[in-house]
């Protein structure tokens, strides 16, 4: 899912032509080290300015840059990132959905359930049913 949203975006170093006309080989190199801390420290709690800090650029310019060349906001960016990492977890069924949530790094289950469904489209107990029955592939989006 976050493969698919950094590959729409260009490769380090390529030039793309922003919305000015300009070439900004230097927003997505930006974009690419937000998203790798992302990935990085995504169990964390992470907000925008805690990424922004560390890549030292202003919060509305990372925030810019993100809904820029990926299309989502900081948290939509985040959350996929989490949701993306307890797909992998729900495989086991003996781990409870609870601490999968926290593990993943949301602080409370019932969001976590409300972010999950929004994204996949069913609960994460219906999504680790149906991984055990064999009826999704796990490597894959579909549901």
């Amino acid at each position: 899912m976050i493969e698919k949203t950094i590959g729409r975006m260009p490769a380090p170093g390529e030039a793309v032509t922003s919305g000015t006309g300009r070439k900004n080989s230097a927003g997505t190199y930006i974009v690419r080290k937000a998203v790798k801390y992302i990935q990085e420290n995504y169990r964390n709690r992470l907000t925008l300015a805690v990424v922004a800090e560390q890549l030292f650029v202003s919060q509305w310019h990372l925030s810019k840059l993100i809904n820029r060349y990926t299309g989502n906001s900081f948290s939509e960016l985040l959350n996929q990132v989490r949701i993306e990492e307890a797909r992998k977890l729900l495989k086991d069924p003996k781990r409870r959905v609870g601490d999968i949530a926290v593990e993943v790094g949301f602080s409370d289950s019932a969001h976590f359930c409300h972010v999950f469904k929004r994204q996949i489209g069913i609960s994460a107990g219906e999504y680790r049913n149906r991984v055990m029955k064999g009826l999704i592939d796990e490597e894959s989006e579909e549901v």
